[in-house]
């Protein structure tokens, strides 16, 4: 019985382990100044797959924001930090647009 028990527990953390790299997080790069949204290897972000994302911002103006809109998704640095803000966003199908302060920004497609 405690054979088939270790076996059961064994088997359910594999599958919550293996669960848990397969949703492994991306992490996108942004910045306030050259208003750009970069993915981990240096790229404009131009199209990604839907999923889950880390959204990285480093914001050294007290005078900008960093935007990022689009479906579910609406969120701002402020005008009041300054330093670094980390957003775990979800991305659906759609088109996401993200800038700094006022203004139209960059778009980018999820598809």
């Amino acid at each position: 019985m405690r054979l088939v028990l270790t076996g059961l527990i064994c088997v359910a953390a594999a599958s919550v382990f293996a669960r848990a790299s397969a949703e492994a997080t991306v992490t996108l790069r942004a910045s306030v100044g050259t208003s750009c949204l970069l993915t981990a290897g240096g790229l404009d972000v131009k199209h990604l797959p839907r999923g889950t994302y880390r959204v990285l911002v480093r914001d050294a103006s007290p005078r900008k924001t960093f935007w990022l809109r689009g479906p579910g998704v609406n969120r701002t640095t402020g005008y009041s930090l300054t330093g670094e803000v980390v957003w775990r966003i979800r991305l659906v199908r759609g088109w996401y647009r993200y800038g700094c302060t006022r203004g139209r920004g960059r778009k980018f497609q999820i598809a």
